[in-house]
């Protein structure tokens, strides 16, 4: 059938998400889902985490591929003053609203007691004065983006090492991509 319909296949191969529509000529209904799935992996290997996701929800239930929820005031109450709480981040994610909410209900409302800096070019300076701040006041601050300010990791890393006498209530909230140019130290 391939060669027969190469036309066909290409258009399958060729969509954005080609594990969640029906596979070509009827192949979705005379495989199986695990054959279904080995036909993916031959085609598009760059897919098969997707395919195996469906899969497992299929078999099993969505329950097993949700990740556990955050329950940000345990997070909180693991927390200290002397270590960042660094979110990884994957497409679409953003804690800033839950960690505010939590913020909100602990009296460190913004922009008071709570600082949020998105980092890009040049925003360094201004993530070090607030965290200078944040740690000799007891303030929250968050640095949003990390990934895109990977030339000052480094820096940021020392600021923490360098850190005085730090408040209690200070905590440092960090969120990245996942990079490689993350300090481990942090």
């Amino acid at each position: 059938d391939l060669t027969k319909n190469p036309k066909v296949w290409h258009d399958w191969y060729e969509l954005e998400a080609p594990e969640a529509s029906p596979m070509p000529m009827k192949y979705g209904s005379s495989l199986n889902p695990f054959q279904q799935l080995l036909m993916l992996r031959c085609f598009r290997p760059d897919r098969i985490v997707n395919g195996i996701r469906n899969f497992v929800i299929f078999r099993m239930s969505d329950f097993y591929v949700q990740p556990p929820p955050l329950v940000y005031d345990k997070i909180y109450a693991q927390s200290n003053e002397r270590s960042p709480i660094v979110f990884v981040l994957s497409p679409g994610a953003d804690p800033q609203s839950d960690v505010q909410k939590l913020g909100d209900s602990m009296g460190f409302t913004a922009p008071t007691r709570f600082r949020f800096v998105s980092l890009g070019q040049g925003m360094g300076p201004v993530a070090a004065a607030q965290i200078e701040t944040g740690y000799q006041r007891g303030y929250w601050v968050m640095l949003q983006n990390c990934h895109l300010l990977q030339s000052w990791l480094k820096s940021l890393e020392k600021i923490l090492l360098q850190m005085p006498k730090t408040h209690k209530d200070f905590r440092l909230w960090l969120t990245t991509m996942p990079t490689d140019a993350f300090p481990l130290g942090i």
